[in-house]
């Protein structure tokens, strides 16, 4: 099972943005559910470019033939937080549609 307590994953990748930025941003130190990712997303999506200083986006694992396990994972990355499956509608959010 692993780190989201659902069925095993066929392909992990692990994802870290670096951003330097001037001024502190409304985030949090640590996200530990979809509501606060969305809330620290929402913050580095609406920075302005003079804000941004640097930008580094790294992925493990590089290599298209490599895999990591999920052991792997939580040996190499021990402070991540399991989020478990998104919500298909943020919270306080209306579904879309006609109602039908």
């Amino acid at each position: 099972m692993g780190m989201g307590g659902g069925a095993a994953a066929k392909e992990i990748t692990v994802v870290t943005l670096l951003l330097a930025t001037r001024g502190k941003l409304d985030i949090p130190d640590r996200v530990s559910d979809w509501k606060g990712l969305r809330h620290a997303m929402q913050q580095v999506t609406g920075l302005s470019s003079d804000r941004i200083m640097a930008v580094e986006l790294l992925w493990t694992p590089r290599s298209e033939s490599d895999y990591l396990t999920i052991p792997q994972m939580e040996a190499d990355y021990p402070d991540l937080v399991p989020l478990g499956p998104a919500s298909p509608h943020p919270q306080g959010a209306a579904a879309s549609g006609s109602g039908k």
